[in-house]
């Protein structure tokens, strides 16, 4: 008997090696669109984060000044780019930063539709997960802000695109590719650092398939072993050591050790409360933090994790006690460490809980104003006081970027839909659940995906991609705990998860009719086809 109807990813699977430029052109019509509005609609605003990166890329564009001390502990990736948008714009360089940020955000939607034709080679799942990444409230937002996580999706989202396209065509340029994007994502941010060990595993993994299947090598494949292995690591290691190199030669320091160190000392003191603990560094702060409030430098009301768990209140609180920048980085390197390695199990149990905190807790930073409150709805962002950027508010920064904005022409619509997706799609809880908002619906949505790419072919593209979120949010919770910012880089991979789980939902609703029609016409004796 003729089948009823089949599961839209088992129709004809086309080629992945060639993209659809036609479709990709439709998907960026509509991420154009929302990125147009959201662009015209913000402000340019800052945290006290941007103060350092901003106070970086001013010496980076007034003599390229890598010796701050704030890059002992800050990336140069988004400095530099800062920089270099200092040098482009000039006087513009608000209006420069926000155009730059949100035509990286559009190319991550772009590439969240390359990853998933290169993934099933299906016109419908491509256009799905291009849409959705193009909608993307938890990229959009951080367009708006001088913060490097638009940067660093992007370099993050283009690696893993030349990792799947490498491993579905073998083509040895997208592996080099994908290699250059790690080391961009690796200065971009710490967590970049899982990257390498991927384009690694991948260029392994496939060398060994073909091996395995005495593949003849086709022009332009995936060359020799050893060919493999140097070009996974070598652009990386070429972008990233040097700067390992600077801040060993400068500080004294290797910058690995330091960014762990910090971030593990945020997590155990500000988020853990693990501050309890015998380690010399963390008395030595404790210290600081009683005589920084016996002179007034800090409220009598203040508590020492909410304080210390500050990077940058840290460094002041050390200043004004009379110490210097480079020995409080090594008192904080010192405790985070040590509060790390004296609770050896506390510290990796705690760590799935913000791995889900992180995923499934929407990122607000759309709907905030400088004091935490939510904006009331139809109103633009508002941005971060100046007097907040004291290490920023220098000549040389001062007179390329100007802090602030006017609200373009579709304010009312960003901020109206800013407002609903708030009220009726919030999460309150990182939890998996059924009910309370549509929110933890999708959730639901998304572990579906996850299901079905596994059951499915191409299991070693899905698994690139599962590795590689799963990767990117243990780092971060391990050493961050539950930070929403940090997941939002692996959206664009978890777009192309829920576009599956969106088809076959749609696919199953849609076969529902044909199942009933066909159940009535077999009871009254009549033939399906001539009701089908």
């Amino acid at each position: 008997m003729k089948r009823l109807h089949r599961p839209v990813l088992e129709s004809v699977v086309r080629s992945p090696r060639r993209l659809p430029w036609g479709l990709l052109a439709v998907v960026g019509v509509a991420v154009v669109v929302v990125q147009w509005i959201a662009w015209s609609a913000s402000q340019l605003w800052v945290t006290p984060e941007s103060a350092e990166y901003l106070t970086l890329a001013a010496n980076i564009a007034g003599g390229l000044d890598f010796s701050h001390p704030y890059a002992q502990y800050r990336t140069p990736g988004y400095p530099l780019m800062l920089a270099g948008v200092f040098r482009v714009f000039q006087a513009d360089s608000a209006a420069g930063l926000l155009f730059l940020q949100h035509a990286l955000v559009a190319g991550c939607a772009l590439l969240t539709a390359g990853i998933a034709w290169t993934a099933w080679a299906h016109r419908g799942l491509t256009t799905v997960a291009g849409i959705l990444g193009a909608g993307s409230l938890h990229l959009i937002g951080y367009a708006n802000a001088v913060s490097p996580v638009a940067l660093y999706a992007f370099a993050f989202t283009l690696c893993l695109f030349l990792l799947v396209r490498y491993h579905a065509c073998g083509r040895i340029g997208a592996l080099l590719g994908a290699s250059v994007a790690a080391g961009v994502a690796g200065l971009t941010s710490p967590l970049g650092w899982i990257l390498p060990p991927l384009c690694l595993a991948t260029g392994i993994h496939r060398e060994a398939r073909t091996a395995r299947r005495r593949e003849v090598r086709a022009p332009g494949g995936a060359g020799t072993f050893v060919g493999a292995v140097l070009a996974a690591m070598l652009p990386a290691a070429a972008l990233m050591v040097p700067f390992w190199l600077h801040g060993q030669r400068t500080f004294g320091r290797f910058p690995p050790a330091v960014l762990c160190g910090t971030a593990l000392f945020h997590r155990t003191v500000a988020v853990e409360r693990l501050n309890t603990a015998q380690s010399p560094d963390l008395a030595e702060l404790k210290k600081r933090f009683a005589q920084a409030q016996a002179d007034g430098w800090i409220a009598a009301d203040a508590e020492f994790a909410d304080q210390a768990g500050r990077l940058a209140d840290t460094i002041r609180m050390w200043q004004v006690t009379g110490g210097s920048v480079p020995e409080a980085m090594s008192a904080v390197t010192g405790a985070g460490w040590d509060l790390a390695l004296l609770n050896p199990l506390h510290v990796p149990k705690q760590t799935f809980g913000h791995v889900t905190g992180s995923l499934l807790t929407p990122d607000q930073v759309y709907l905030r104003q400088p004091n935490g409150e939510r904006l009331p709805p139809l109103k633009p962002l508002a941005i971060y006081d100046f007097s907040a950027m004291d290490e920023a508010s220098t000549p040389a920064f001062a007179r390329y970027l100007v802090m602030h904005g006017r609200p373009g022409r579709a304010s009312a619509i960003w901020a109206a839909f800013t407002q609903l997706y708030h009220t009726r799609f919030e999460s309150r809880r990182g939890y998996l659940g059924l009910g309370g908002t549509p929110y933890a619906e999708w959730n639901f949505v998304l572990l579906l995906g996850v299901v079905l790419a596994l059951l499915r072919r191409k299991r070693a593209i899905w698994g690139l991609l599962l590795i590689a979120a799963v990767g990117h949010l243990a780092a971060s919770s391990f050493v961050h705990g539950a930070l929403p910012r940090n997941a939002a880089a692996v959206h664009p991979i978890l777009h192309v998860f829920e576009a599956l789980a969106v088809l076959e939902i749609l696919r199953a609703a849609a076969a529902v009719p044909a199942i009933l029609l066909f159940k009535w016409s077999t009871r009254r004796g009549v033939n399906p086809r001539m009701v089908l």
